[in-house]
């Protein structure tokens, strides 16, 4: 179902074009499956995909306040794949901020961003793109994200990531966290702080950075190709219990 003309609310089969463009959408409530794309060469436009529909026991409500679409997911079974299913796939404008508040949230979120901000209790999410923040935070978290995110902020009991690509600061928190993180900046600079009980980092740097690090553990181990060099531009701190942290060059 087409729901969303994305410069304006289509009502009755009518788009309203004269309203203000999106600056925000924010998904809330039980779980759905997300395909985002923010492509300027693309129509901006949202679709609603529901299968195994029962309108009495679920519903995808949509409201808009000024430049703010809310969609709220309400479903019979809060768990993905069962029950209820909604698909929301759409194409933003670039620049604009996505807010997801869901209990499940799983798919894709591709293109560039002011901010995305993921609060849930599982998220299993892959990211392609550009960001000034991307954060997520819920109680067990898969994620991939590929590109350039000036801050990226992770934290939950349970946190796989895979990333490659540019950020200035990163924040990695949780209960068992394990990480692998390639930075593609010739020079990469910035911050990278790892917090957990138990953790396992692999970060992967070209052979032209330099890096200051520091690991405090009680059960800890540092495999190291590159030294710690004081007041290097990219600074590496872990703590926790049991971490096994492992830097490559290449």
């Amino acid at each position: 179902m087409r729901l969303l003309m994305l410069t304006g609310m289509a009502c009755g089969g009518a788009v309203h074009a004269a309203e203000a463009p999106i600056e925000k959408l924010v998904i809330k409530g039980d779980a759905a499956v997300l395909k985002l794309s923010a492509d300027d060469k693309r129509p901006y436009q949202l679709d609603l995909n529901k299968s195994n529909w029962d309108a009495k026991l679920c519903s995808a409500q949509v409201r808009r306040e000024g430049g703010v679409v809310t969609i709220t997911v309400k479903l019979n079974n809060k768990l993905l794949g069962a029950g209820c299913g909604l698909e929301i796939a759409g194409n933003l404008k670039p620049g604009k901020q996505v807010e997801l508040g869901l209990a499940a949230v799983k798919g894709s979120i591709r293109g560039a961003y002011s901010a995305i901000r993921v609060d849930s209790k599982a998220v299993d999410l892959t990211l392609e793109g550009k960001a000034a923040s991307l954060s997520m935070s819920a109680d067990a978290i898969r994620a991939q994200a590929k590109g350039a995110y000036d801050k990226l902020a992770f934290k939950g009991q349970a946190l796989t990531l895979a990333f490659e690509g540019s950020s200035r600061d990163m924040v990695f928190d949780g209960q068992a966290v394990k990480a692998k993180v390639r930075l593609t900046d010739a020079k990469p600079s910035g911050s990278l702080s790892l917090d957990a009980t138990t953790g396992k980092l692999a970060l992967t740097l070209p052979k032209s950075a330099t890096l200051q690090y520091e690991v405090r553990g009680a059960a800890a181990s540092v495999d190291s190709k590159l030294p710690s060099t004081a007041g290097a531009p990219l600074k590496l701190s872990a703590r926790g219990q049991a971490l096994k942290v492992a830097v490559e060059a290449d």
